[in-house]
């Protein structure tokens, strides 16, 4: 946590795996209270529990991917009969 040391503050997410072998994700956010000196008094922070979060995220991303894949196999069958046509349509006005 060097940031809390040069910026004063700092944020962290990442994960844990728990006494009972759960991985969670938590997010931390710390901030340095100073006397008049300039030492730091103490740090004061929050420490939350964002899995459901990042599993929302993912499930997100998830579909975002599979759907993206699912409308370029047709679209890309489309293209390709359009090119056919237009290759037919010039030919024939030749």
């Amino acid at each position: 946590m060097t940031q809390l040391k040069t910026a004063g503050a700092a944020s962290f997410q990442g994960r844990i795996i728990t006494v009972n072998n759960t991985v969670k994700w938590i997010a931390l956010q710390a901030k340095a209270e100073y006397d008049q000196s300039g030492i730091p008094l103490k740090y004061l922070g929050t420490i939350a529990d964002v899995t459901l979060e990042k599993q929302k995220e993912r499930h997100k991303e998830d579909f975002i991917s599979i759907a993206s894949h699912e409308l370029k196999t047709p679209v890309t069958g489309l293209k390709a009969s359009l090119q056919l046509l237009g290759r037919l349509m010039d030919n024939q006005d030749q």
